[in-house]
């Protein structure tokens, strides 16, 4: 969530001067330069969320990892690695668009939040 706060900071105070300049560029008709700094500034936000929202659903297992009683030390370990890696490589690896390793995060939250869903509902079954 560090990472994501400096993001957030990083975005806040890009913000005002990215306006002014999408202004500009379209009193001035150049479309196509404001289509790619607008496109540019849709994906730093769509990094900025899946980080976000990575971190806190990874707050809520934690969360729940107490009650996840009939689960192994090393299964915990397992899915809280997963759940720690997922934004960091997003947050990392998304300022570049490297599409492999973002893909990797979202299959290792995946996998991690179906973990959580076997570990929690184990006791229950």
């Amino acid at each position: 969530m560090s990472v994501n706060s400096l993001l957030a900071l990083r975005l806040g105070l890009q913000h005002h001067p990215h306006v002014r300049l999408l202004k500009r560029l379209m009193k001035q008709n150049e479309y196509e330069e404001f289509e790619n700094h607008r496109s540019d500034w849709e994906w730093k936000r769509t990094v900025h969320g899946h980080q976000m929202l990575m971190s806190l659903v990874s707050i809520v297992i934690g969360l729940l990892v107490p009650h996840m009683t009939n689960s192994s030390g090393l299964y915990i370990y397992i899915m809280g690695t997963m759940l720690m890696l997922a934004p960091i490589l997003w947050g990392i690896f998304g300022t570049w668009y490297f599409q492999p390793l973002l893909g990797l995060g979202d299959i290792f939250f995946g996998i991690a939040i179906i973990m959580s869903g076997i570990a929690y509902a184990k006791p229950l079954l």
